[in-house]
């Protein structure tokens, strides 16, 4: 339910990146206390079962050797079905996690189960090259700019840990749970129809930051590719005069960001660590959102002018928690993670007032988006829309228009986004859609070994050799009911562009990720 999938073998590198791991795991097994019960019964009912029906009288020799016998009889069959089942029957191809998403892909994790897909998917992280096409590309990797003069603003990034626009003013049938995030959304470019690279923050923050989408089962950090060059907003804007930060009040090496940040550019990283007052440690995840905005805001001041800061919030994180001073202020509600999304909120807007009488501050663009969506099951607008939404805001004194853009827009879209609100001139290479002007505006993402690619007003599932289903989002948010491709709705010339676009930019993916190309071309 966290991450609209079942577990694959990336856990086993989450195990041995940072401390998550070992600080989690306690408060896990007391939320779901339930689960060790179950297996411990189950191991003591197996070893009673077994040591019952296996006792054998020893003394006798025939006994045992007919006992033997038996056994050795019997698990040549028994394996053989096994391996039968296991595999999904006698076709010529085993099953895979793909099969369970046929018919109904939202369902796919409640049709899998968590050994088969961490046995699927282990071993599986190195990318294949693909030849959809062997020469002209359709999909325009390298993305040139032209600036006039450029402009030194500040860039200021704010990540929001599992903020989804159904908790904000965005939600058609929710009551708000963020007045002062609703209160900045009439300021700048309100992006409407923006969608998250991934499910998990390790998958976020690669997307935001350096443009680059989460399209394998290993998240970028923590790949077989993690130590490939790439570009990235602070080594572009560092070759600018730009000096970079990356603010994050979880544990110095959580998830391996700081690792990732150092890796691509940035000057400082300030965690945990750095803050040095654990009087405001949550007691799982580090520190909380209030303090650590105000600290932000105070390290800003130091910065060397014009800077790049990205500020990643925490509180938002399971088990939901809040300081003590709050919890009268900020009520749980229909689900635990609501009194935080209100923290969250509350936290922005000290963040803001402390902001708005400093220096820096008239001279700074913010954006302000999400590493990925809420938890599924805490969403009461489901679907497939909901699994990946979130908000995508762009505002600050420099800019001098304020609309809502409906276009469909993806993470990977900031960063060649704020290179052109800075008027920067020269190449680079983005996997985002919004600078190709002729082409459909689209979002691909790859999630239950499938390819699903927002357009328009649908969500399109590809294997990586076929579409398997073209689902309307809003009249269809469980994908149960595949549109006929040329019918009213949706016509087959529309297909064929976007998926050539998609199988285009999966193509060049693999490519750049293999080849560590990951690098723009500089003028």
């Amino acid at each position: 339910k966290f991450t609209a999938k079942r577990t694959t073998a990336d856990i086993l590198q989450f195990i041995g990146t940072g401390n998550d791991f070992k600080l989690q795991v306690p408060k896990m097994l007391l939320d779901y206390w339930y689960l060790p019960l179950i297996a411990l019964l189950m191991s003591i009912l197996s070893q009673i079962f077994y040591s019952k029906w296996s006792k054998v009288k020893t003394s006798r020799p025939k006994q045992l050797l007919k006992w033997i016998s038996i056994q050795f009889l019997l698990i040549l069959p028994i394996l053989s079905i096994n391996a039968i089942l296991a595999r999904g029957g006698l076709q010529h191809k085993p099953l895979d996690i793909i099969h369970s998403s046929s018919n109904s892909p939202l369902l796919a994790p409640l049709i899998l189960n968590t050994p088969f897909s961490i046995m699927k998917t282990y071993g599986d992280e190195q990318l294949k090259e693909l030849s959809y096409f062997e020469e002209e590309q359709p999909f325009e990797l390298i993305k040139t700019f032209r600036g006039d003069s450029l402009k030194r603003h500040n860039i200021f990034i704010i990540i929001l840990e599992s903020f989804s626009p159904q908790f904000t003013g965005l939600s058609k049938t929710e009551k708000s749970l963020t007045p002062f995030f609703d209160s900045l959304q009439t300021l700048g470019i309100n992006h409407t129809n923006c969608y998250a690279n991934g499910k998990k923050s390790i998958e976020g923050i690669p997307a935001i930051v350096a443009g680059l989408p989460s399209l394998m089962n290993d998240p970028f950090i923590s790949s077989i590719y993690s130590n490939n060059r790439i570009q990235s907003l602070p080594s572009i804007l560092n070759g600018l005069g730009y000096q970079s930060n990356f603010y994050h009040g979880g544990f110095n090496g959580t998830m391996g960001f700081e690792a990732f940040c150092k890796a691509i550019g940035y000057d400082k990283y300030y965690g945990k660590t750095e803050f040095n007052d654990d009087s405001h440690f949550d007691g799982q995840w580090g520190i909380y959102d209030e303090p650590f905005f105000q600290y932000t805001v105070s390290q800003t001041s130091d910065n060397q002018q014009p800077f790049l800061n990205t500020l990643f919030s925490l509180s938002n994180h399971h088990p939901f928690s809040i300081p003590s001073d709050y919890k009268n202020e900020f009520k749980e509600g229909k689900y635990p993670i609501e009194k935080t999304v209100r923290y969250t909120d509350f936290a922005l807007e000290k963040f803001f007032k402390e902001a708005v009488n400093t220096e820096w501050y008239p001279n700074t663009i913010f954006i302000i988006t999400a590493d990925h969506s809420a938890p599924s099951s805490m969403l009461d607008i489901g679907g497939i829309k909901s699994t990946f939404h979130i908000p995508l805001l762009i505002f600050g004194e420099p800019l001098d228009t304020s609309y809502q853009n409906e276009e469909i827009v993806s993470q990977v879209d900031i960063l060649p986004e704020v290179l052109r609100l800075i008027g920067y001139s020269g190449k680079i290479k983005s996997f985002g859609s919004k600078e190709n002007e002729n082409n459909p505006k689209f979002s691909i993402h790859y999630i239950n070994n499938c390819y699903q690619i927002f357009y328009d007003e649908f969500v399109i599932r590809f294997d990586g050799s076929k579409v398997l289903g073209v689902y309307h989002v809003d009249s269809d948010p469980n994908m149960e009911n595949p549109i006929q491709v040329d019918s009213n709705q949706f016509n087959g010339e529309k297909l064929e562009k976007v998926l050539n676009l998609s199988k285009s930019l999966i193509q060049q993916y693999n490519y750049c990720l293999i080849h560590n190309a990951l690098i723009g071309l500089n003028d």
